[in-house]
């Protein structure tokens, strides 16, 4: 059974922190911290909705500098999506209907959720298999996550950290969420060339 600090990394509040200026920095060289930050998608506490929009919040927005999280989220609101503290699929709230949401929420409820950036990933057209039944070609997008084992002694040394298989969802390019037991989404196999 994996350690606390390896589920607390899952966790969407920790996730933030880790993102947060000078956190990756702690445990990496900087040109690592660099190249992992690269990665990152933006995240954001609901407590900073009214305050000065980070730059990589702005883009696509049209806004300048000076406006505030809130007024980008208002003004580009399919770059965004609302989580909560939790996993599973359904939970999440998408574009346009993250405006509504945020001022539905009751005082003190803002901490239980994030505003992430929207990761947009290249769409493809595919045919899809289900139930044995071959699906019309149509639009989709894939997400792929890759599986590690690590391993360390009681002080914390090292003993393997080796990457440990894949996992390929597809899903239409239209929807939002992706599980696949919820039936959002199918198991594929990547296609290396």
């Amino acid at each position: 059974c994996p350690c606390v600090d390896y589920h607390l990394a899952g966790a969407k509040k920790v996730q933030q922190a880790l993102a947060s200026p000078g956190a990756v920095e702690r445990f990496l060289s900087a040109p690592d911290a660099a190249a992992v930050r690269a990665c990152f998608a933006g995240l954001y506490a609901l407590d900073e909705l009214d305050k000065p929009a980070p730059p990589a919040a702005l883009a696509g927005s049209g806004l300048g500098s000076g406006s505030t999280l809130r007024e980008v989220v208002e003004a580009n609101p399919q770059g965004f999506v609302m989580k909560p503290q939790r996993e599973g699929g359904g939970n999440n709230t998408y574009g346009d209907d993250i405006p509504p949401k945020l001022k539905s929420l009751p005082p003190g409820e803002e901490d239980a959720y994030i505003l992430m950036q929207r990761i947009l990933p290249p769409v493809h057209a595919s045919r899809t298999l289900v139930r044995g039944e071959k699906g019309e070609s149509f639009n989709v997008v894939s997400e792929l996550g890759i599986f590690t084992s690590v391993f360390t002694d009681a002080d914390g040394a090292e003993i393997v950290n080796v990457a440990a298989g894949h996992l390929l969802r597809t899903k239409p390019e239209s929807a939002d969420e992706g599980g696949v037991a919820a039936g959002f989404a199918v198991l594929d196999s990547p296609l290396l060339y």
